[in-house]
């Protein structure tokens, strides 16, 4: 089953609350992200050019803050690789896109 991007984040924040200090701190930084973005979207009249800028940050966002915001090993082989550094990005993905996308 595939799930809103909202029930995708109540997934995640339960599995966080099992370590507050890493569900506030994610928290933070998260949202901290989402200000960055509507800040430079603020710059951007065209509605078009707006919603195409929005998922290049959303995208650039998730790849550059997974990286740094969860840390866990990378598995050896090369599939299961770009598999973990995939469902990291969604992670962090799931948390800077706009309400009602999927």
């Amino acid at each position: 089953t595939h799930l809103s991007i909202e029930d995708e984040r109540m997934q995640i924040l339960d599995i966080l609350t099992t370590s507050p200090a890493h569900s506030t701190s994610f928290t933070f930084v998260t949202t901290m992200l989402v200000k960055v973005m509507g800040e430079l979207l603020s710059q951007t009249t065209d509605q078009k050019a707006r919603e195409e800028l929005r998922k290049k940050h959303e995208e650039i966002f998730a790849s550059t803050f997974s990286e740094v915001m969860i840390k866990a090993p990378l598995p050896a082989n090369a599939k299961e690789r770009r598999a973990s550094q995939s469902r990291r990005k969604r992670v962090i993905a799931v948390f800077v896109k706009e309400l009602g996308e999927s």
